[in-house]
């Protein structure tokens, strides 16, 4: 089942629940959660934050890789392209690069949508990361291995943090600083302004932390 059959799956199965099924029946939502191909979707948290009535058009979003996105003309709630794309299993069509360029495509689009996804750019070179938004968001089990050590996926893409002192100049506050880290890519290869191809250079290229 690829990614639009499992959206297809998706849909339907969230037609035949309403918010106050999926809260008040424990059978129902054990059914939801237990449902193949999409047992990791945390339907409770995503409603909180409303995202099943967040409605998105990836193709004008410009997701990538545009081979997949660019054919479908569909509008989809953000709970579904959570569930079937930022959730899904790394592979050759869906990789780390990817899932970090569309997320920045939503939230330069709707920055309101910080605070669900946790990345957004503060600059034409630079990323915000809010580390324990975003490695939820990718339903990560261990954020910091997984994201920032020496082998974690921003390092080994080619990323490099910011240094507090190059910060300073974005005046940013307190919880920024606590709660969040900062990287530009070492080679610009992945910024703003950045083509596809550009960004499918980023794959696994060796960097220090």
């Amino acid at each position: 089942m690829d990614f639009w059959d499992e959206c297809s799956v998706l849909d339907e199965f969230l037609t035949e629940l309403k918010l106050d099924d999926v809260i008040t029946s424990p059978k129902k939502r054990l059914n939801f959660l237990t449902k193949p191909k999409v047992k990791d979707f945390n339907i409770l948290d995503h409603y909180i934050f409303s995202s099943s009535t967040i409605e998105l058009s990836p193709k004008q979003l410009s997701f990538i890789p545009k081979s997949i996105w660019t054919s479908q003309n569909k509008v989809l709630t953000l709970d579904r392209i959570i569930a079937t794309f930022f959730h899904a299993r790394s592979s050759a069509k869906v990789r780390f690069e990817h899932k970090l360029w569309n997320a920045l495509q939503i939230t330069k689009n709707h920055p309101t949508l910080f605070s669900i996804i946790g990345v957004c750019w503060i600059s034409n070179t630079i990323i915000k990361v809010h580390k324990l938004t975003f490695g939820k968001f990718l339903a990560l089990k261990k954020i910091t291995s997984a994201l920032f050590t020496s082998k974690g996926s921003f390092p080994s893409h080619g990323f490099i943090e910011i240094s507090d002192l190059q910060l300073k100049s974005f005046h940013l506050n307190e919880n920024d600083i606590l709660e969040c880290r900062f990287y530009t890519h070492k080679d610009q290869k992945f910024t703003i302004l950045s083509t596809e191809e550009e960004i499918s250079k980023c794959h696994w290229i060796s960097s220090s932390v």
